[in-house]
C-alpha cells in the first residue's frame, strides 16, 4: 500500500518447494508346529500425509493514496508452487502351521491417503504501474503426489486362511490464478513494452496399489485407487443420516436410499441407489430375505451415486478485469493446464490346496475424477467504462491437456490336489471409472476499446 520507484527492474518472487517424503512398513509371522496346531500373523500400516498452503505474490494498493505509482524498468510478478509428496505404505504377514488339523490365517492391510491443497496466485490489484520494460504476471504449479501402496499375505497349513488388502486415496485441490484487477498499466504517453498475464499447472498423481494373498484352503486379495483433482471425499456434505449402513442386513432398499460404507478402505464413503427397489435379498431362497449388504456393488454406476464426493475446482485461470492496458507490443494472457492422472491397481490370489477345498478371490477397483476449469479472459464492468486495451497484438488463450491413464488388474487362481473328490472356485474382478469434466474458456467482454 505505496508508491514504488526504481530505476531498474522490480521483481517479486514467492516460491514453495514444501516436501514430504513418508514410508510405512510393517511386517508380522507366526509359525507354529503339532496336530491340531493354530498359527495367526496380521500387519497393518495407515499413512496420512497433508499439504495446504498460500503461495501469494502481489502489488496490492488498495489501501493508499491512489496517486501512488510503481515506477520501473521491468515489472515481474510470480508464484511458484513445488509441492512434492512422496508416500510408502507396506504391509507383509505369513502364517504357517504343520501337523494334522492344523490351522493357519494370516492378514496384511495398508493404507494411504495424501492431499494437496494450496492457493498459488500472483496479481496486481489497484494499483498504476508505469514501466518502460515488459509486465510479467505469472502462477506456475507443478505440485506432485506419488503413492505406492502394497499389501502382500501368506498362509499355509492343513486349513489356511489368507487376506491382503491395499488402498489409496490421493486428492490435488490447488488453484493457480494469475490476473490484474482494478489496475493501470502503462499510459499513452508512456507505453509499456509487452504484458504477460500466465497461470499453468502441470499438477499430477501417480499411484501403484497392489495386494497379493496366498493360502491353501481359501484366499482373497483387494486393492483399491481414489485418485482425484478437482474433487474432494466429504462425509460432512451429506447432511441426513444414511437410510442403511454396511454394517446391518437391508430390509427393503428403494430408490433414494443412501448406504454409508462402515470398514475397509472405503471407509466413510455414501452412495445413493437409484435402481428399481428390492425387497428380496435372494429371490432362489423361499421367502423375503434380507439384503447383505457385501453383495452390493457400489462401482456401478447405472444405479449408485457417489454423494459424499463434492466438487472442489482446482481451477486455472489467467485474466485481466476491471483493467486499463496501454503497450507499444502484445498483450498475452494464457491459461493452460496439463494436469495428469496415472494409476494402476493390482490384486492377486492364490488358493491351492491339498484338502477337499480351495477358494481365491481378487478384486482391483480404481476411481480417477479431474474436475480443473482453465480460463483466460480480459473483462470490464458493464457499462465497458473503466476498460481501455491498446496493444498491437492482443492473444487470449486457455488450454487443457488433462489425462488419465488408468489399470486395473486382477488375477486369481484356485486347484485342489489329492486322491480325494475335492471343489475350487475362483473369481476375479477389475473395475475402472475415469472421468474428466473441465471447462475451458477463452474470452472478451466489456472492453470499451481494442486498438
Amino acid at each position: 500500500n505505496s508508491g514504488i520507484e526504481v530505476n531498474g527492474n522490480l521483481s517479486l518472487d514467492a516460491q514453495s518447494r514444501q516436501r514430504i517424503d513418508a514410508k510405512v512398513l510393517a511386517g508380522a509371522a507366526a509359525a507354529v508346529k503339532g496336530a491340531g496346531a493354530f498359527a495367526g500373523a496380521g500387519s497393518g500400516v495407515s499413512a496420512v500425509n497433508q499439504m495446504g498452503n498460500r503461495v501469494i505474490a502481489a502489488i496490492d494498493n488498495s489501501d493508499a493514496d491512489p496517486a501512488a505509482r510503481v515506477e520501473a524498468a521491468d515489472v515481474s510478478v510470480t508464484a511458484t508452487d513445488n509441492s512434492v509428496i512422496r508416500s510408502e505404505a507396506g504391509a507383509v504377514s505369513y502364517s504357517r502351521s504343520v501337523g494334522s488339523g492344523s490351522v493357519a490365517i494370516s492378514i496384511a492391510a495398508s493404507i494411504a491417503e495424501n492431499q494437496i491443497a494450496n492457493t498459488i496466485e500472483a496479481s496486481i490489484v489497484d494499483t498504476t504501474v508505469n514501466a518502460t520494460g515488459t509486465v510479467n504476471i505469472r502462477a506456475k504449479d507443478t505440485a506432485n503426489i506419488t503413492a505406492d501402496v502394497s499389501g502382500a499375505s501368506s498362509a499355509g497349513g492343513d486349513f489356511s486362511f489368507s487376506g491382503a488388502g491395499a488402498g489409496a486415496r490421493n486428492i490435488i485441490l490447488t488453484t493457480t490464478n494469475a490476473f490484474t484487477k482494478n489496475s493501470v498499466i502503462g499510459r499513452d504517453a508512456s507505453k509499456v513494452s509487452d504484458v504477460h498475464v500466465t497461470a499453468t499447472s502441470d499438477a499430477t498423481i501417480d499411484a501403484i496399489v497392489s495386494a497379493e494373498s496366498s493360502a491353501g484352503t481359501a484366499s482373497l486379495g483387494v486393492s483399491l485407487a481414489r485418485n482425484f483433482i478437482g474433487w474432494k471425499p466429504d462425509t460432512a456434505s451429506t447432511d441426513d443420516e444414511p437410510s442403511h449402513t454396511t454394517a446391518a442386513p437391508i430390509e427393503r432398499l428403494s430408490r433414494g436410499d443412501t448406504v454409508k460404507i462402515i470398514s475397509g478402505p472405503r471407509q466413510g464413503e455414501v452412495y445413493r441407489y437409484t435402481g428399481a427397489e428390492i425387497t428380496d435379498g435372494d429371490p432362489n431362497t423361499e421367502g423375503l430375505q434380507q439384503i447383505d449388504p457385501a453383495t452390493l456393488n457400489f462401482q456401478d454406476t447405472s444405479i449408485w451415486e457417489q454423494v459424499d464426493l463434492q466438487e472442489r475446482p482446482a481451477a486455472v485461470s489467467a485474466y485481466l478485469e476491471n483493467t486499463t492496458v496501454m503497450t507499444r507490443g502484445s498483450l498475452h494472457v494464457n491459461a493452460a493446464s496439463d494436469r495428469r492422472i496415472n494409476s494402476a491397481v493390482e490384486a492377486a490370489s492364490r488358493g491351492l490346496s491339498t484338502n477337499f477345498l480351495a477358494l481365491s478371490g481378487a478384486g482391483a477397483s480404481a476411481q480417477n475424477k479431474i474436475n480443473s476449469p482453465v480460463a483466460a479472459f480480459i473483462s470490464g464492468s458493464a457499462d465497458s467504462s473503466n476498460t481501455d486495451v491498446d496493444a498491437v497484438s492482443i492473444v487470449i488463450e486457455a488450454t487443457d491437456d488433462s489425462a488419465i491413464q488408468a489399470t486395473a488388474e486382477a488375477a486369481t487362481i484356485a486347484a485342489v490336489g489329492g486322491n480325494s473328490v475335492g471343489l475350487a472356485a475362483s473369481i476375479g474382478i477389475s473395475v475402472s471409472h475415469n472421468e474428466i469434466a473441465n471447462d475451458v474458456s477463452a474470452y472478451l467482454a466489456n472492453v470499451n476499446a481494442v486498438n
